[in-house]
Order: C-alpha cells, then structure tokens, then sequence
C-alpha cells in the first residue's frame, strides 16, 4: 500500500479506499456500512467464525435442536411438518404435509373440500402460528398444544376478518372447519 499524506486517513484493513473506509465515519458521524471485500468494524482483525455467528445471532450446530423435540436438528421442514406440535395440528386438520411440500405452500391443503379463495392465506396463518408456539417455547419457555395453535389461527381470522369482506364466506367456511376439527378428538 502506498503510503498517504500526514493526516490523511489510511485504512486499516488496506482494502478499502482511504475515502470509503468502514472505519472512517462518514459525514454526519454514522460509520460507514462495509463494502463489499472492504475492511469490517472489527478494524482489520480477524474474528474466528462462533463470534461471526453469535454476532449475528445464529446458533452453532450443537445448539440448533428443536425445543419440542430433544437431539432433532430444526429445520423448516421439521418445524412445520415432522414435529410432534405440527404433526398434531394438521393431524386435527385431517392434511398430510409431507416434508417436501412445506416450501410450497400453496398445494397445502388442496384436497381439503372448502373454498380455494383463501386456502393459501389459511395455510399461511397456521404456518405462522406453527412458528409462534415454536418461539413460545425457545425464548418465553411457554409450550403450547394444537388446540392453542388452532385457537390462535381462530381468533386472527377473527381479527382479519374485515380485510376479507370480499371473501367473507369463504373465510367463514374455512373458520368453521377449523373449529369444528379443534373440537373434535384427536386422530
């Protein structure tokens, strides 16, 4: 690197430039974001991979299984389809959700016989639920059943209902399944 004038500011990484330095605050104070290949916050040093991943919040291997499930690596798809707290909500629902099929929501619950028009938004809010009860339980310890779960889907279709007037029947038939099914007993 060549050398700079006095007082101009020389990066410490010594690949950025010395005027887009991530480390030279920019004009209102606020550091920089890095550019890409520049230097990083840590000013040129090198951090080891677990403080690149506790930094931003992702777990090491050994700390990446299911709260429901002790010893099984949580993955999308055993979060929304092998886990014992899904397989107990779609169980109630009479849906098969292969593993494969938890990315494309879409064809979940296709042989059910309601409405199409919301199906997709139904699926959506149960997956979303499905999430919940698992963060319930990693970050509040508080584990919850299918029929939380299902309740829970039942009081935000409740809470949506206005933004489907539209549909609303469709919605209605949907919301009545799903309570019918959360009453009935288990399969």
């Amino acid at each position: 690197m060549a050398p700079s004038a006095p007082g101009r500011h020389q990066p410490p990484c010594g690949r950025c430039s010395p005027t887009t330095c991530c480390a030279r605050p920019g004009l209102l104070g606020v550091p920089r974001p890095a550019p890409p290949g520049g230097c990083s916050p840590s000013r040129g040093r090198e951090t080891s991979p677990t403080r690149f991943l506790s930094a931003r919040n992702i777990r090491s291997l050994d700390e990446s299984w299911c709260a429901h499930c002790p010893g099984v690596l949580e993955t999308d798809a055993h979060i929304f389809s092998r886990c014992h707290r899904a397989r107990g909500v779609w169980a109630r629902l009479g849906i098969s959700v292969p593993d494969a099929i938890v990315r494309r929501p879409w064809d979940i619950g296709v042989n059910v016989p309601l409405p199409d028009a919301v199906r997709l938004d139904i699926v959506l809010l149960i997956l979303w639920h499905l999430w919940k009860c698992r963060n319930a339980v990693v970050f509040d310890q508080n584990d919850s059943g299918p029929l939380d779960v299902l309740t829970r889907v039942d009081r935000d279709m409740d809470a949506w209902m206005s933004r489907y007037r539209k549909v609303s029947p469709s919605v209605q038939q949907w919301k009545a399944w799903l309570n019918h099914c959360a009453s009935a007993s288990p399969m």
